[in-house]
């Protein structure tokens, strides 16, 4: 019984992760995309990138009805970037006619922004985006839930788990604060990635 209370994840206040590449014995069951490294699993993952760079700026998981975007930049040793960040965001969504709200989640302060939106079928709505980061070893990872997870704290769990899941790979080089870390494709999800692509 006592094995069971440690174990359990309900009982735990912090998440486990997101981790630094430096902190985990092993990546067995990992997808390398350079800065960051990912657990392989069912879900679609979607590559943003940058038309004119051709540099991959996120990475994006996506269901029918939920999805979680995630970004990692260079940050400072010193604590408190994700505080310095937030106005700005704030501040970005209102030029964009969009609202803000500020919650706590697992990780902290969070950002919540519906922004109007033009859809495929040119009718507007309304997107809803939950924004929060974590700042480790000289880096920043940021993520972005969509969908039903922004309203349904239930809907999240799961998201928030992948994302304690995940291990950045800072690297030595020195990099302006706030700056994209280097995603790369790793070779054995390049079929992955097509068959989402061919799938959907």
């Amino acid at each position: 019984d006592v094995e069971e209370e440690q174990g359990s994840e309900e009982t735990a206040v912090a998440p486990r992760g997101p981790h630094d590449v430096g902190d985990v014995s092993t990546l067995e069951g990992y997808l390398d995309f350079g800065a960051l490294l990912v657990p392989a699993t069912d879900l679609e993952l979607r590559l943003n990138v940058d038309e004119a760079s051709g540099r991959i700026m996120s990475l994006a998981w996506l269901t029918e009805d939920a999805g979680l975007e995630v970004s990692v930049f260079a940050a400072p040793r010193t604590p408190g970037v994700w505080d310095e960040l937030r106005p700005e965001l704030i501040a970005d969504a209102a030029q964009r006619g969009g609202t803000v709200d500020q919650a706590e989640g697992p990780y902290g302060a969070e950002v919540i922004c519906s922004l109007p939106v033009q859809l495929p079928d040119g009718t507007g709505a309304i997107q809803a985006t939950r924004i929060f980061a974590v700042q480790g070893a000289r880096w920043l990872l940021r993520g972005a839930l969509m969908g039903r997870p922004v309203a349904e704290p239930e809907a999240a769990v799961s998201w928030y788990d992948l994302f304690g899941a995940l291990v950045v790979r800072r690297g030595g080089d020195a990099m302006p604060v706030g700056e994209a870390l280097e995603l790369r494709l790793p070779p054995e999800a390049q079929l992955a990635v097509d068959e989402g692509v061919n799938h959907g």
